[in-house]
């Protein structure tokens, strides 16, 4: 068995280290590090200016047009640290710190009814994405990009904790609605796909391989009719939720 079975408490342990470390690296020199402000950070620091005034837009049509989340985000961080490059970049760095926790739990998810050693192969993960110097260079980068493997790394987290739990006989009935689905996980994969989508551009991709995954899944000659079923209607569930949280910003690109 494994020891991090045996030894619930170390994996936390190593978890909170990682996340520490993470973080320290991404916030590190940050004030002069990289130094400048790129063109696109500074539409993005104009744009805040003008949320904190009172602008509330569902997306930002200035340079080019960007997805609002990490905007609104960055307004925050300038309401706490002032208007300076600092407070722009800090979103990036810690939503970059985050996201290694994140992509742990959607590794740990994704293996955890297979014969892999799931909770091995999360740290392993969580451990490369904390010193992937793509990562690290979008942390101190105040670029809505930063968002998308975050929200990412929680949709999917939700859609492989709700694959695996699809009729079995060990869900509590309380998460399972009476069709046999963790309608709860379903709804929060819907609400972090929906909400991707408020992050960046390629974030349209999610909801396509998210489909394209469960429709695979299903077409399989080992799954029975009953559990194709509850696959397609898992599908339908995410993909509900995911279209109201998009609702709003859907909408505005249909009339636009």
């Amino acid at each position: 068995m494994s020891r991090l079975r045996r030894q619930p408490w170390l994996e936390a342990v190593l978890l909170v280290l990682l996340f520490l470390v993470a973080l320290a690296i991404r916030l590190y020199g940050l004030h002069k590090w990289p130094p400048g402000l790129y063109n696109d950070e500074a539409a993005n620091g104009l744009d805040a200016i003008g949320v904190l005034a009172g602008r509330r837009p569902i997306f930002f049509e200035n340079n080019n047009g960007r997805e609002p989340l990490f905007i609104y985000l960055q307004a925050v961080s300038m309401a706490l640290f002032g208007a300076t490059p600092y407070a722009l970049r800090l979103t990036a760095a810690l939503v970059g710190a985050l996201t290694v926790p994140a992509i742990y739990w959607m590794t740990r998810e994704a293996f955890s009814r297979t014969t892999l050693p799931s909770r091995w192969l999360a740290l392993w993960t969580a451990l490369f994405l904390a010193f992937s110097y793509w990562h690290i260079s979008l942390s101190r980068i105040g670029f809505r990009a930063i968002m998308l493997p975050l929200m990412a790394a929680l949709a999917f987290g939700w859609f492989w904790r709700a694959w695996w739990r699809i009729d079995t006989s060990d869900d509590p009935p309380s998460q399972k609605g009476r069709a046999g689905l963790p309608l709860l996980d379903l709804v929060l994969c819907g609400v972090f796909v929906g909400a991707s989508l408020y992050t960046y551009t390629a974030a349209r991709f999610i909801p396509v391989v998210i489909a394209i995954v469960t429709l695979l899944g299903a077409a399989l000659p080992v799954r029975s009719a009953q559990r194709t079923k509850r696959i397609v209607l898992a599908l339908g569930v995410i993909s509900a939720t995911a279209l109201v949280v998009f609702a709003p910003l859907g909408l505005y690109f249909l009339s636009h």
